[in-house]
């Protein structure tokens, strides 16, 4: 009986696949993990919005003042009405209502009216939203989209009643 060894050189089909199996695995729970952390860095983001934005509407009507919401393609700022002077002033010196950040991932849209508003690089010396003293506010939809994925959120506003946010199934805008 002669026990001569073969070599092998390389790898055997069934060991590729198993490899190939193991970085796919890999390769996804990174990919669904990274997106899992946007879309919940996202929905923090867009309920923070939205309470601010109730809140807003109730100081004003509390405090018989008009204040106002302004926002560009990556940031958002309150101001209140100066009626003295006839000016919209940024309500940046008070730390509650100081400017914001949105996420980077997301790209916004805003539909003030009906009608979907193009978003400045730079603020605005005129808010897009109004809260007015009587507790009437500008109608508006925010769209959070995010980029990597489509899936989204969205606030909702009417001239009344109560701030509306929920989740958006993956679209194009």
């Amino acid at each position: 009986m002669n026990n001569k060894r073969l070599k092998h050189h390389g790898f055997t089909l069934l060991e590729i696949l198993v490899v190939l199996v193991i970085i796919t695995i890999v390769v996804s729970v990174g990919l669904f993990s990274v997106g899992s952390s946007d879309v919940k860095r996202t929905e923090q983001a867009v309920r923070q919005v939205s309470a601010e934005i109730e809140s807003i509407g109730k100081q004003a009507l509390l405090n018989g003042q008009n204040i106002g919401m302004g926002l560009t393609a990556s940031h958002y700022r309150f101001y209140q009405r100066d009626e003295a002077e006839g000016v919209w002033k940024s309500l940046d010196s008070d730390p509650t209502f100081t400017q914001r950040s949105l996420p980077e991932v997301v790209s916004i849209r805003l539909t003030v009216d009906g009608e979907t508003q193009k978003l400045p690089e730079q603020f605005e010396q005129q808010p897009q939203l109004i809260f007015d003293a009587s507790g009437e506010r500008t109608p508006f939809e925010i769209m959070f989209q995010m980029e990597t994925t489509g899936f989204g959120f969205r606030i909702f506003g009417e001239a009344r009643g109560p701030i509306i946010w929920s989740y958006v199934a993956a679209t194009t805008y």
